[in-house]
C-alpha cells in the first residue's frame, strides 16, 4: 500500500514539468488569420478604385487583377473599360457588358488605349450591342471564355501574338475574330458575321473552330498560317480562304460544307490535305488552287462543278489521293493541266481498283 501511494505522489509531482511555460512570450500576439487582400488581391473595377474620364466608364492606370462585382450598361458614347497600363487581367465573373439601346459609338466597350499596351488578359464574362468594336486589345493578348454579341465593328481584334480561346462571337457587322501576325484563335465560334468570320495575319493558327453563315469567308488567313480541325459552313464566298498570294498555308483536317464560291481556296506552296468538303451548288470548286506548287492530299469532295481546280496557268501543283463523289464538270480533275501538274491517275470506274499507283484519286 505505502508503494503504491509513493508511487503516485512522484507522478504528479512530475506533471508540471510535462507543461509548457504559464508566462507568454514577449510582444504583441499576431493573428494567424488571412487579412482582406490576402483573401482577394484583386481590384474590384468601380469608381472608387478605377475611376472614369467622362469617355469611358472605368479607367486603369496600374498593372495588376481586376474584377467586375456586377454587370454594367453604358450609355452615349462612352465605353465601358478604357486599360492604360500593361500587364492587366481583367476577370468578368460571369457579369455582362452592354450599350443601352444598341447604338452607334466610336469608342470599343473593352479597349486599350493608344499606346497599346500589351499583355492583357480578359475572361469570362459577355459583351452584347457595342456601337464600335467588341474588344480592341494590343500585343500579347489574351481572350478566354467571353461571348460577345452584336458588335457594330468587329467582335474582338487584337495585337500580335494573341490567344483567342473559347470564344462565341455572334452577328457582328464587321469580322468576327481579327488577330495579328503569330497569334492563335482556337476552339472559338463566329456565326452570322457581316465580313469574314475568323482572320489572321502572317503565321497564324486556327484551331477547332467554327464560323457559320458569314457574310464573306468563313476563315481567311495570311502567309504561313495553319487551319486545322475546324468546320464552316453556310459561308457566303469560301469556307477557308488564303488571302491574296498568301503561301505556305497548312489546311489540314476540317470540314467545309455549302460555302458559296467553294470549299478551299489557296494561292501557293501549301498543303490542302484530309479535308472533308460538301456542297451541291459551289460556284468554283470543292478545292480551288490559284498558282503554282501546292500539295493536294487524301480530301473528300462531294458535288460541285469540280472536286479540284487549278486556275490561272498554275503549275507543279501535286493532286494525289482524293476522292471526287458527284462532281458536275468531268470526273471533277478535268481542267488540271496534266502536263504542267503532277495528278494521280483518276480511277472513276466501280468494282475491284484496278489501278496499282499509290497516287490515284478516285471519281464516282
Amino acid at each position: 500500500m505505502k508503494k503504491l501511494i509513493l508511487t503516485t505522489a512522484v507522478a504528479l509531482f512530475a506533471l508540471p514539468a510535462l507543461a509548457g511555460p504559464l508566462d507568454p512570450p514577449e510582444g504583441p500576439v499576431a493573428s494567424s488569420m488571412k487579412t482582406l487582400v490576402e483573401v482577394e488581391p484583386r481590384t474590384p473595377l468601380k469608381y472608387e478604385t478605377t475611376p472614369g474620364n467622362g469617355e469611358h466608364f472605368f479607367v486603369i492606370v496600374q498593372p495588376g487583377s481586376y474584377y467586375l462585382a456586377s454587370s454594367l450598361i453604358v450609355t452615349g458614347d462612352t465605353g465601358a473599360i478604357l486599360i492604360s497600363a500593361p500587364d492587366v487581367t481583367i476577370d468578368m465573373n460571369g457579369f455582362f457588358i452592354a450599350r443601352a439601346g444598341g447604338g452607334t459609338s466610336t469608342r470599343p466597350l473593352i479597349s486599350v488605349d493608344a499606346n497599346a499596351f500589351s499583355n492583357t488578359t480578359i475572361r469570362n464574362g459577355a459583351l452584347r450591342e457595342s456601337g464600335n468594336h467588341g474588344i480592341v486589345l494590343g500585343r500579347n493578348a489574351r481572350i478566354e471564355n467571353v461571348t460577345v454579341r452584336n458588335a457594330k465593328g468587329d467582335g474582338i481584334n487584337v495585337g500580335q501574338r494573341s490567344i483567342i480561346s473559347n470564344c462565341f462571337i455572334e452577328a457582328p457587322l464587321g469580322n468576327g475574330i481579327v488577330v495579328s501576325t503569330h497569334s492563335i484563335v482556337e476552339n472559338s465560334t463566329v456565326y452570322s458575321a457581316g465580313q469574314n468570320g475568323i482572320v489572321t495575319s502572317t503565321q497564324g493558327r486556327v484551331i477547332g473552330s467554327f464560323a457559320n453563315q458569314c457574310s464573306q469567308s468563313g476563315i481567311s488567313v495570311a502567309y504561313g498560317s495553319h487551319v486545322e480541325g475546324c468546320t464552316v459552313n453556310a459561308n457566303t464566298a469560301f469556307g477557308i480562304t488564303g488571302q491574296l498570294n498568301s503561301g505556305a498555308l497548312k489546311i489540314l483536317g476540317n470540314s467545309s460544307t455549302n460555302n458559296g464560291s467553294g470549299g478551299i481556296r489557296v494561292y501557293h506552296s501549301s498543303i490542302v490535305r484530309d479535308n472533308n468538303i460538301s456542297s451541291s451548288g459551289l460556284q468554283v470548286a470543292c478545292i480551288a488552287v490559284i498558282e503554282d506548287g501546292s500539295r493536294i492530299e487524301g480530301n473528300l469532295c462531294h458535288g460541285g462543278p469540280h472536286a479540284v481546280q487549278i486556275e490561272n496557268s498554275g503549275i507543279d501543283n501535286l493532286v494525289i489521293g482524293n476522292h471526287s463523289r458527284s462532281a458536275t464538270v468531268g470526273n471533277g480533275f478535268a481542267t488540271v493541266n496534266q502536263a504542267n501538274n503532277m495528278i494521280g491517275p483518276v480511277v472513276s470506274t466501280g468494282g475491284t481498283i484496278m489501278s496499282t499507283s499509290p497516287f490515284a484519286n478516285f471519281s464516282r
